[in-house]
């Protein structure tokens, strides 16, 4: 590989430039090979994110939450001023849809990625839509290293959390969690894939993932190698 050098009309003339002898690519698909401009522009923009805001009103559960557009609106300026954008798209693999967000920075195409399984537990087109806008607001925090205090996103999970789930769903079996935990511990992100298949599917443990979920988690699980 390479010396990297920032291309001409960067924004970051003095940003710190790791050699080559000291570098190490990504060996994952959750970002490009090489993401040290990225970072650099990453860096400058965090600097200028605002407060995200919470408009977002659950009179049923009592507590305000912020919407996708009120993390737009603290962070897009910034990344925008870094030449960073923020895409959305869906894809399906092996039957599966997934649901991707991704933030690029568009003279050199560096990005990092967040990935999803796209499910919704209501039915119909509103539902599957209802539940994408929630997954892309929380790959957004997830990227943007967003805290949950800026949303009150842990209010909003414990609430979530009270909501029936997975009740009267045959678990996977013995060998079915062992292979997924196989899988998992050889990915390099081994822990953030297994708090991401956690949270997603309202589980404790790998155990308790129903059934019907397994072929899906384990292709996300070897996506994000």
């Amino acid at each position: 590989m390479s010396d990297f050098t920032i291309i001409d009309n960067d924004p970051l003339k003095n940003a710190v430039i790791i050699g080559k002898e000291t570098y190490s690519s990504s060996k994952t698909n959750s970002m490009s090979e090489d993401i040290r401009a990225f970072g650099a522009a990453f860096w400058e923009a965090k600097k200028h994110f605002k407060p995200t805001g919470q408009s977002g009103r659950n009179r049923n559960q009592n507590y305000d939450y912020a919407k996708i557009g009120d993390i737009y609106n603290g962070i897009e300026s910034a990344l925008w001023e870094q030449k960073i954008v923020i895409w959305h798209f869906s894809w399906v693999l092996n039957g599966v849809e997934y649901l991707s967000t991704r933030l690029t920075h568009f003279p050199t195409g560096q990005f990092i990625e967040d990935v999803r399984m796209s499910e919704s537990e209501k039915p119909g087109n509103q539902g599957k839509g209802a539940a994408n806008t929630y997954m892309r607001k929380q790959a957004l925090q997830s990227l943007c290293a967003i805290p949950c205090e800026d949303d009150d996103c842990e209010e909003e999970q414990e609430h979530m959390a009270t909501k029936p789930s997975n009740l009267n769903q045959d678990p996977i079996s013995d060998e079915q969690a062992l292979t997924l935990l196989n899988l998992i511990n050889a990915s390099p992100n081994s822990k953030i894939v297994l708090s991401n298949i956690l949270k997603f599917n309202k589980i404790k443990n790998i155990a308790e993932l129903p059934a019907r979920s397994f072929e899906s988690v384990k292709v996300y699980i070897e996506k994000a190698k």
